[in-house]
């Protein structure tokens, strides 16, 4: 452990007055005290700001910073601006942790370790999912959060983690503003391409509550998508080089992040009523389908019969099957 050790927590605050109070709540009751809490109003126009700057007046730990609207990455890197702490780690507005979130990420956090990865509970409703990365407490090399596919998978958002604010600065990372979806992922595996130690705990502190109108369902524009399924392929090409990964299993696991980008590039594609046959054959020339028949993981029969149209190359036979949905397949397109 690193003994007393500050931690600069960051999180972006966009209208959730409703879930504010007790995500705020969970951070300032934690049994490890020493932390900076920098919340970021990103131009709230309900009463979010009024309960940040509330909490502020009581506590010298939280620093409160008021902004134009610009977006979730665009907060968070003010926050990363502002931070002092020798460690980062995010919490998002509307979730809440657990009492011991900090102190059981702290506790692994030994002075060659750069990077700290818990589990999660996913809670939506009446539903809760729980995602762990390990049994056990693990340390190595960062190919251990590649070869199994559900450690990597608590790796795809910013929460849940220790960062080294030196890392990040050294390497002058950032999230990426022009991207809507998986900006959070792009950065954690941009932070790991400069990693040399990891720590797995099986601590699951960080509840995620799922909300109605989750940006996770929400497709964006071609031109928006695409720019990030580019993006994709370049961090993740760079990590592999830059962490010497070999392993055949590993290159699969962590390109099916790039096969999920490509998905939501489909997506946009096949979401707009405008494309002509001509049209849409042209546009999917950009992307490599053959991403999302080797390294996609489907959760659905959808998904699945997606995931072999294109391994098997049948392009055309996937194309027909979307635009001229006969009634029994609605279910499935």
């Amino acid at each position: 452990m690193d003994d007393n050790a500050l931690i600069s927590v960051i999180v972006p605050v966009y209208n959730v007055e409703n879930y504010l109070y007790k995500c705020i709540s969970s951070i300032i009751t934690q049994s490890y005290g020493n932390f900076e809490l920098i919340l970021i109003d990103d131009g709230s126009i309900d009463k979010s700001g009024e309960i940040c700057d509330s909490f502020s007046e009581k506590d010298n730990r939280i620093k409160v910073i008021h902004k134009v609207n610009e977006g979730v990455s665009s907060a968070r890197n003010y926050g990363l601006k502002q931070a002092r702490g020798e460690y980062i780690c995010f919490v998002d507005s509307d979730d809440y942790v657990l009492n011991d979130y900090l102190l059981n990420l702290i506790n692994c956090a030994d002075k060659d370790i750069d990077f700290v990865l818990s589990g999660f509970k996913l809670i939506n409703g009446s539903f809760c999912y729980i995602s762990s990365p390990t049994k056990s407490k693990y340390t190595g090399k960062v190919d251990l959060l590649l070869s199994d596919f559900s450690r990597l998978y608590c790796c795809y958002a910013p929460y849940g983690k220790l960062f080294k604010r030196n890392i990040i600065v050294k390497h002058r990372l950032l999230f990426d503003a022009e991207i809507y979806y998986g900006e959070d992922r792009l950065f954690v595996f941009e932070y790991l391409s400069y990693v040399n130690k990891v720590a797995i705990t099986p601590y699951v502190d960080y509840c995620y509550c799922r909300r109605d109108g989750s940006l996770i369902s929400k497709i964006y524009s071609f031109k928006q998508e695409y720019y990030a399924y580019q993006k994709s392929i370049i961090v993740v090409e760079s990590f592999l080089n830059k962490q010497h990964v070999k392993d055949s299993r590993s290159k699969k696991n962590i390109f099916s992040l790039v096969a999920d980008f490509a998905n939501r590039v489909l997506n946009t594609i096949y979401g707009s009523k405008y494309y002509t046959y001509k049209e849409r054959m042209c546009l999917l020339q950009n992307i490599d389908i053959s991403l999302i028949g080797k390294y996609s993981h489907p959760v659905n029969i959808r998904e699945w019969i997606i995931k072999y149209l294109f391994l098997f190359k049948q392009v055309r036979i996937h194309d027909f099957l979307r635009i001229h949905k006969q009634k029994w397949l609605q279910s499935i397109f």
